[in-house]
């Protein structure tokens, strides 16, 4: 859905966005963050150059190449988590960014930045997201003292089995 705020929590709950844009074909993500009371804060753009770059308005002038390259594959998941002082980014299970506010040189940054976002919307520009979602929630594997746990999943929603000996 383009144009159109989404309800998201995005403090609570860091945003996956599924793409399978072409490095070099400079397609792009664009996501609009907003507060409770609709407030733009900005926005976050990933743009697929055969370097791919990051923007995010409110702390930077221009676009810039993330420090750490994404994967190579096509297919990619970003998940993006935001802190009240930071903005991480990781792309395939990569850490690409961990961008703190306060080390803008935009006095804007870190105070609008840092308000909490209650929506998103992915703008007309974005030509790269084709889903997205809620990272999904995943706990560790339980510890079976003398017993043997089946199938092994340590997914939320995954059926796990108990065979105590």
């Amino acid at each position: 859905t383009r144009d159109v705020e989404i309800e998201y929590d995005l403090e609570a709950h860091p945003l996956q966005i599924k793409t399978d844009s072409v490095v070099g074909s400079n397609e792009q993500i664009s996501v609009f963050l907003f507060s409770a009371d609709s407030a733009d804060m900005g926005f976050f753009k990933v743009k697929f150059y055969n370097l791919p770059h990051y923007y995010i308005h409110n702390c930077a002038n221009k676009e810039t190449p993330f420090p750490v390259g994404p994967p190579a594959e096509q297919d990619k998941i970003w998940t993006l988590t935001k802190t009240d002082t930071a903005l991480i980014i990781e792309c395939n299970g990569v850490d690409v960014l961990n961008y703190i506010f306060s080390e803008s040189n935009l006095n804007a940054c870190a105070s609008t930045m840092g308000l909490d976002v209650k929506k998103i919307k992915f703008n007309s520009w974005d030509t790269a997201s084709d889903a997205y979602r809620q990272q999904p929630v995943s706990c560790e594997k339980p510890v079976i003292t003398h017993g043997i746990v089946t199938p092994g999943q340590d997914t939320v929603d995954n059926l796990v089995t108990y065979t105590v000996t």
